[in-house]
């Protein structure tokens, strides 16, 4: 309740927040299932389907045998944002950093088991091309971001 309560838009809050522009979640749960989503009808749909969704099931079956499993789609939440965040950056600012942000697919994250006064869990977090090797992308990755810094003055300063 505390986790939904910060998630969703207070109407008191004095959000400085331009004509609304940042999408905020919908947040619905019940006693099992959290959902958070930008599109309210979605989330509802989510929550209250039966289960039997050969979709949902193929995306969760992998962590079936785990208390606890979140899935984020950063994909369309960057795609979302995209706009927003490059709005007052140069040409070749905006398309490195659209580079950057396209390369990301999912956040995945499992876990809950307690053995031994330890919980254990896992983040993954998968690329969009599946079919090139993960290290290869991380390190294209981190050299565009690193090609995206600003270059030190070479100007002397008396």
């Amino acid at each position: 309740k505390s986790l939904i309560e910060r998630l969703q838009t207070k109407k008191d809050s004095g959000n400085n927040n331009p004509a609304g522009k940042i999408p905020k979640p919908f947040v619905f749960s019940n006693d099992s299932v959290f959902v958070a989503s930008i599109s309210q009808m979605a989330a509802q749909k989510f929550l209250t389907s039966t289960g039997n969704n050969a979709e949902i099931e193929k995306l969760f079956e992998p962590y079936k045998d785990y208390p606890s499993a979140a899935i984020v789609d950063l994909k369309t939440i960057f795609g979302l944002a995209a706009p927003l965040m490059l709005k007052r950056k140069s040409q070749e600012e905006a398309y490195r950093s659209a580079e950057v942000l396209s390369m990301f697919d999912q956040l995945i994250s499992y876990g809950g088991r307690y053995t031994n006064n330890y919980i254990s869990g896992t983040i993954e977090l998968t690329l969009v091309k599946k079919d090139e090797n993960s290290l290869k992308q991380f390190l294209n990755l981190l050299d565009l971001l690193n090609s995206m810094k600003p270059k030190a003055s070479t100007a002397y300063n008396r």
